[in-house]
């Protein structure tokens, strides 16, 4: 299982653009969830947005901060080019 989570919080201004488009996004078999900071205690947070790539249950990369679209699509694409096409 693959899933994408983006970590957001109320007060964050850019979090609220991204989940926008992130929610939206469609890939084969990969998963897309947002999820307030509060609800993330199993991981330190030292910034949102940040974005957790889970493969199995486990976390295989992190982004920290804001991302175009097309890049986080760039990003998923190197960590599973079988899923993402360019």
């Amino acid at each position: 299982m693959r899933e994408v989570v983006l970590v957001t919080a109320e007060w964050c201004g850019a979090c609220k653009g991204i989940a926008e488009w992130f929610t939206d996004s469609v890939i084969p078999d990969v998963t897309f969830i947002v999820r307030d900071i509060s609800e993330v205690d199993y991981f330190v947070i030292n910034t949102v947005p940040v974005f957790l790539f889970y493969e199995n249950g486990n976390i295989i990369d992190t982004h920290n901060g804001t991302i175009y679209k097309h890049n986080l699509i760039k990003r998923i694409h190197d960590l599973w080019p079988e899923k993402c096409p360019v």
